[in-house]
């Protein structure tokens, strides 16, 4: 009698921040922000939420939660308490994120007394609810693209995880980038190193040298 023992097998234990992180090339990046429909008012609003998160890097609550007084026009800086932290974060105002915001705040957004930037654009108007992950948004431009991807809802992270990739590849600091994404630790920012595959390969032992 054969009995199965594949239950009996213990996997080994993974720990979460081995696993590298999936994320989007820059052309995709790119051609999913340029696939979204400025010409609406909730187009303006997508737009300029996915920019924030391609551009920054920031994470979807910080999106959700960002006021009017963050950002501050005179000064083109975006000033926040991150969510997550709780820890200030200061950010230059670049230009195409400027524009988005100046175009969502004059052109789309609903009148409504509430300081933060970014509302529903179903009644009741008002800012997205606690935990909203804004999955519609980016599962919305990924149809505009024609981008397949299988967990739309992990899709701010992983505009996160990609703006932090090409960062490294660009030959940004590694602390200087754990600042930009907000970690409390550039430990947390390291594991960003096991995606950027052209340093990898520089590293890289030949067949002859492993031979040798």
């Amino acid at each position: 009698m054969e009995v199965d023992l594949g239950p009996a097998i213990v996997l080994p234990r993974v720990p979460r921040n081995s696993v590298p992180p999936r994320i989007f090339d820059k052309a995709t990046v790119e051609r999913l922000l340029g696939a979204v429909d400025r010409s609406t008012p909730l187009g303006k609003r997508d737009y300029a939420m996915l920019l924030l998160a391609a551009r920054y890097g920031l994470r979807s609550s910080d999106i959700r939660t960002l006021r009017l007084d963050d950002v501050r026009w005179r000064e083109q800086r975006i000033v926040l308490i991150q969510s997550k932290t709780q820890r200030p974060l200061e950010l230059p105002l670049l230009a195409d994120v400027d524009h988005a915001l100046v175009d969502y705040l004059q052109h789309g957004r609903p009148p409504c007394s509430a300081r933060e930037i970014f509302l529903r654009h179903m009644r009741p108007i008002a800012p997205f609810s606690y935990g909203n992950a804004h999955w519609a948004v980016i599962d919305r431009a990924l149809r505009a693209a024609g981008i397949a991807d299988p967990h739309p809802r992990r899709g701010f992270h992983r505009l996160r995880h990609s703006r932090a990739t090409q960062l490294l590849a660009d030959g940004v600091a590694i602390d200087t980038i754990s600042d930009v994404l907000g970690h409390m630790s550039v430990d947390t920012t390291r594991r960003y190193t096991q995606v950027d595959l052209a340093r990898l390969r520089s590293v890289a032992l030949t067949e002859a040298e492993v031979r040798r």
